[in-house]
């Protein structure tokens, strides 16, 4: 740099307001960096850190996503498993009945008869169960449902997929599956003649003025038919009907509730072995309102496969293996789904781990280092103060020409 005192061009305040052009930067960038707590405030700030550091965020936010997945997961088992755990001991509660009923040396006719109607109403509760476990609008435990298969199909098993990682990859999507575990999928019901009834509202309670249902069954095999005529007075909803069939017509036929999204129907199941024919009159309510028809005169024919029942000594033996099956299965869907649990759980802890793991690497990355850039702020602090000092000082050199002609 010429030394040369010139009045044109003022070298020195020129160099003096470069440096009090960057030291103001500098203390701008600081200023913004404390205000903000950040380092990486836009691309522009840094570009390579900037899209590491937006990679991390959003990997780090798809884990905290995954972790709720994962809890809902969780929760969905276990209103499952409580489910699962209700019906099993249902089931603990059919093989005592049956075991009792096995047992001939003691057993009477009456004795039976009520045996049968607490065993077939527990069927009932299984299946209930079964129907109204859901989570949200998913139902759980009844198979797959469709349009064609409303109330779910029980050779097949509830599926759905938990999202439980931040990308679309493969290990980072667990399947869920439960088996039905309907008393048809637990193979509690045979292939015997059956009657449906009307669809009613759920819950909806029907008026009957001495209405009576009667239903027949008879079998290919011998002309002899039975039936059973059952009263119903006052104000009852289906599921009290169906307990007031299985308490009457214990041995010829049992009723169970089956419900959809907003309605129910009572099934009427034959008892009786062989090829059956189920028979039933017509039963409509008699409430102030429009009259709901339950059941319409009608009748419906099948071959009894594996019925499940108490009618006699020998059938109960039957119904032990066939209850002691159906357990084993329970237990089989609860364990798979217990273990299902555990896996969720364990993804938790993961997730939550790897969520702090990545969140520490972007703030390394973004956030500011707070004293250091305070140091760094008080010393272009100090430099803009004393640049802004030079520069009045350099602007006023030139004037020393003026000594020149003294």
């Amino acid at each position: 740099m010429s030394s040369s005192l010139v009045v044109n061009t003022n070298l020195s305040a020129i160099q003096t307001l470069n440096d009090l052009n960057s030291t103001d930067n500098s203390l701008t960038t600081a200023v913004n960096r404390l205000s903000s707590g950040l380092q990486i405030t836009s691309a522009a700030t840094g570009p390579a850190q900037y899209v590491i550091s937006q990679a991390l965020e959003s990997q780090a936010n798809g884990y905290g996503v995954a972790i709720n997945n994962a809890q809902d997961g969780v929760s969905l088992i276990q209103t499952a498993s409580g489910a699962l755990s209700q019906i099993s001991s249902i089931l603990q509660t059919m093989q005592q009945l049956a075991l009792t009923s096995a047992n001939s040396a003691t057993q009477t006719t009456t004795s039976l008869k009520a045996n049968q109607s607490e065993f077939s109403a527990l069927v009932t509760s299984i299946n209930e169960i079964a129907h109204t476990t859901t989570f949200g609008q998913k139902n759980l435990l009844i198979g797959k449902v469709t349009n064609t298969h409303p109330t779910g199909t029980y050779q097949s098993a509830y599926t759905g997929q938990l999202q439980v990682g931040a990308f679309n990859l493969q290990d980072q999507q667990i399947t869920l599956k439960i088996t039905a575990v309907t008393a048809k999928a637990l193979s509690l019901t045979g292939g015997a003649a059956t009657v449906t009834g009307a669809a009613v509202a759920n819950g909806k309670a029907l008026t009957f003025s001495k209405a009576t249902l009667t239903i027949t069954v008879g079998t290919a095999k011998t002309t002899k038919t039975q039936t059973v005529n059952v009263s119903l007075t006052g104000s009852l909803t289906l599921t009290a009907i169906a307990a007031k069939i299985n308490a009457t017509a214990a041995g010829v036929a049992t009723a169970s509730v089956v419900k959809s999204t907003t309605t129910s129907h009572i099934v009427l199941t034959s008892v009786a072995a062989g090829t059956v024919k189920l028979s039933t009159t017509a039963l409509t309510s008699s409430t102030t309102t429009t009259p709901v028809k339950v059941f319409t005169a009608t009748s419906g024919t099948g071959t009894t496969t594996n019925r499940v029942g108490l009618t006699g000594p020998t059938a109960a033996k039957k119904a032990i293996t066939a209850v002691q099956t159906a357990l084993a299965k329970v237990d089989s869907v609860a364990s798979n789904v217990g273990a299902i649990q555990n896996e969720l759980q364990a993804f938790v802890s993961n997730l939550t781990v790897g969520q702090q793991n990545l969140q520490a690497a972007s703030s390394q990355l973004v956030n500011v280092n707070m004293a250091q850039e305070m140091t760094t702020y008080s010393t272009s602090n100090i430099l803009m103060q004393s640049g802004i000092a030079m520069l009045a000082q350099a602007q006023q050199l030139p004037s020393l020409v003026l000594k020149l002609g003294a």
